[in-house]
């Protein structure tokens, strides 16, 4: 019996000490991490005069909610002067049609008439010759030498063949003349359709900063820091108002450099609690592109100073991780 007891003792001692083995060895292989709290700045690239402020420290904020007011003059001038812009290369492609119209019509129409009275000269002429054809006819039927009438007949011959040829210069010409208009006017509205995109692209900059003078929470959070004062004129990129996530939806994890994590953008891994039976699933959004030293709170009791690549992993909003928490993330396939 106490043989029995023995081994139950020993069974169970020995698998007690395989499971704790077992947990220390994959959290040794496990990432690490700490959550904590996104914290959104909110601050402008120009200098802006606090027109309004709706929130105070530690205010709870929901989506949607309206944080701050400002002004800036010069942002409706500019907005003004680009609008102007805008219309006026607007006007200017809109001019450019209209004349480039207008010259092929004059230049048509300067070519049309060229051409009539060409056509008449040498309707003319064909009849003269056709006349003095027959004159000609006449005369070598009868008695008189027809011979006195060739010199005459190959004038206007010469005439009619010069008339011809300017027909068809002037043909030639109005051709080259509107291939050289319909290519001078392609070549002014692309640039002015070049100027319209940039002046559109600039307004709606400028749109959205202007909108932008109306700050609205975009995430549920706690007001942390207000660091203005009403009326005041705020300098470019000081920091206005701080808002940290209600509930942290993200995480930066550390892969030890001495381990190789089997992880890559877009695998599930589980988020583990240190000191709670408490796990989630998330998800790696990013590899970061460096080695950097790992926070004093997941540091080794140890002289040396730990080092690790980061690893960004989106975790539900709902979870229940405590801001500051320490965790443990395992790839799922090392589960």
């Amino acid at each position: 019996m106490r043989k029995y007891v023995y081994v139950v003792f020993w069974s169970v001692l020995s698998l007690f000490l395989i499971l704790i083995s077992l947990r220390y060895r994959n959290k040794t292989e496990a990432m690490m991490a700490v959550v904590e709290s996104q914290l959104i700045a909110i601050s402008y690239q120009k200098p802006v005069i606090i027109e309004a402020m709706y929130v105070v420290p530690g205010q709870e904020v929901r989506v949607g909610d309206t944080l701050l007011r400002v002004s800036r003059p010069d942002l409706s001038l500019e907005i003004d002067k680009k609008r102007n812009e805008l219309e006026r290369s607007k006007s200017e492609k809109l001019q450019s049609e209209q004349n480039y119209r207008s010259k092929l019509a004059l230049s048509r129409l300067e070519a049309e008439g060229k051409l009539n009275r060409l056509q008449m000269e040498l309707t003319e002429i064909n009849t003269r010759i056709s006349q003095q054809h027959s004159i000609n006819q006449k005369l070598r039927g009868g008695e008189g030498n027809g011979g006195n009438y060739s010199f005459s007949d190959s004038l206007m011959m010469m005439k009619k063949a010069s008339i011809e040829q300017e027909y068809l210069d002037v043909k030639n010409y109005l051709d080259k003349e509107l291939d050289r208009l319909r290519l001078k006017f392609h070549d002014e509205q692309s640039l002015i359709d070049k100027i319209i995109t940039i002046n559109m692209r600039e307004l709606t900059a400028l749109e959205e900063e202007y909108s932008s003078l109306i700050q609205i929470a975009k995430i549920n959070g706690i007001v942390g820091v207000v660091n203005v004062q009403l009326h005041e004129l705020v300098p470019p990129y000081k920091s206005v108002v701080s808002i940290f996530e209600t509930r942290p939806s993200l995480i930066k994890a550390y892969m030890n450099e001495a381990i190789s994590y089997p992880v890559s953008v877009g695998d599930s891994v589980k988020v583990v609690s240190e000191n709670r039976l408490y796990s989630i699933e998330g998800v790696v959004l990013e590899l970061g592109a460096r080695i950097t030293d790992l926070p004093d709170k997941i540091q080794p009791v140890t002289t040396t100073r730990s080092y690790g690549q980061e690893v960004f992993i989106r975790i539900p909003a709902n979870n229940q991780f405590l801001n500051g928490e320490k965790v443990f993330v395992h790839p799922k396939d090392a589960e």
